[in-house]
């Protein structure tokens, strides 16, 4: 049986045209997204920011954060500082020094010697630690203790002297020292004896006399000169009055003239340099005249060529004037001795020098 072909159907124009049209569009299409890949290609990737202002303020900043600043994760890393421990506060005690540590060891030194019946080498550490700090009122009440424990009163009276007259700044010391000197014995001690009180001629004060005293120390002059080749040289007329009406024995007259000099270092120590003294008017017994002057000079000659010797320059003097071994008058220039080296009540019989 013969079969008949299918028909053929004919696509009309606007068909065609609509087909091409897709084409284009899906072409353009395609195109984009390959422009868009390689433009991508070609960048960096650039990383999403990152807030940070939910977290916490280290406490080791010292500025204040901004919380609205946000930096990017590669800037973060960058300038993210190297993250260490806190480290835990530790207290720390403070050291004493070299010097008070040797004092406070030769004081206990000191102690333990005395109560061991060793006054002798206890009074020597205890001159040691007073020698490397005067001002050291432990070592000055513990000197006085010693020399009370040897019998010497007057001495120990010297010593609780010396931190009386620090006040309130000797802290408990000074109550010690108060109660020693108002003692019934402290205004006259055990050794002293009646050759050591003052004559009975003593009366109240005149120009230049304390009262009770027998003698005063006017206004000291001071002549001083620096020469290159005879050295420093500083004279001081010092003039002494006697009570008016009243005889001195002059074997009972002692005067003591200590000159001091500072060092590079601003300390200041006794003078090593040539002391001599004389009476203006011979003899010096106060039988023509109220008023006998002693001249003392002190010179310091210059350092020989290529000797070493410690650079040394004039400081002061204090001059002290005793009798009957009881304190009439003194005098100190500056005025910073006067209170570093202020004379016992009492001549002391060993070397007076502080």
């Amino acid at each position: 049986m013969e079969t008949a072909p299918l028909p053929s159907h004919s696509h009309g124009r606007t068909f065609s045209v609509a087909i091409a049209l897709l084409g284009i569009i899906a072409s353009a299409e395609i195109t984009l997204v390959a422009w868009k890949f390689i433009e991508q290609t070609r960048k960096p990737a650039v990383p999403s920011k990152i807030d940070v202002s939910h977290l916490p303020k280290a406490e080791s900043e010292p500025t204040a954060l901004n919380l609205d600043d946000t930096f990017t994760a590669a800037e973060a890393e960058s300038e993210k500082p190297p993250a260490f421990a806190k480290p835990t506060p530790v207290a720390v005690k403070e050291r004493a020094s070299g010097a008070s540590v040797m004092i406070s060891d030769l004081i206990s030194l000191a102690k333990n010697r005395r109560d061991a019946g060793d006054t002798a080498s206890a009074l020597l550490r205890l001159r040691e630690a007073t020698a490397m700090d005067p001002e050291n009122v432990e070592a000055i009440s513990e000197l006085a203790m010693t020399f009370e424990k040897m019998n010497q009163a007057e001495k120990a009276f010297e010593q609780w002297r010396k931190i009386y007259d620090k006040g309130e700044a000797a802290g408990i010391y000074f109550s010690a020292a108060e109660a020693k000197l108002k003692a019934p014995t402290a205004a006259a001690p055990p050794a002293m004896t009646a050759m050591q009180r003052p004559a009975e001629s003593a009366g109240p004060a005149l120009p230049g006399i304390e009262e009770g005293k027998n003698l005063g120390v006017l206004e000291v002059a001071a002549a001083d000169s620096n020469d290159a080749v005879a050295g420093r040289r500083v004279t001081l007329r010092i003039p002494i009055k006697k009570r008016p009406g009243l005889v001195i024995n002059v074997q009972d007259v002692v005067i003591q003239v200590l000159f001091y000099d500072m060092l590079e270092d601003a300390s200041v120590v006794q003078t090593n340099a040539n002391v001599n003294s004389h009476w203006t008017t011979i003899p010096a017994d106060w039988s023509d005249d109220d008023i006998e002057i002693l001249e003392v000079e002190y010179t310091q000659p210059p350092p020989f060529e290529g000797q070493s010797k410690d650079k040394r320059n004039y400081f002061g003097y204090v001059a002290r004037v005793y009798y009957q071994k009881n304190l009439q008058a003194w005098r100190a220039e500056p005025a910073k001795l006067r209170v570093q080296y202020p004379p016992p009540p009492i001549l002391q019989t060993e070397d007076p020098n502080p």
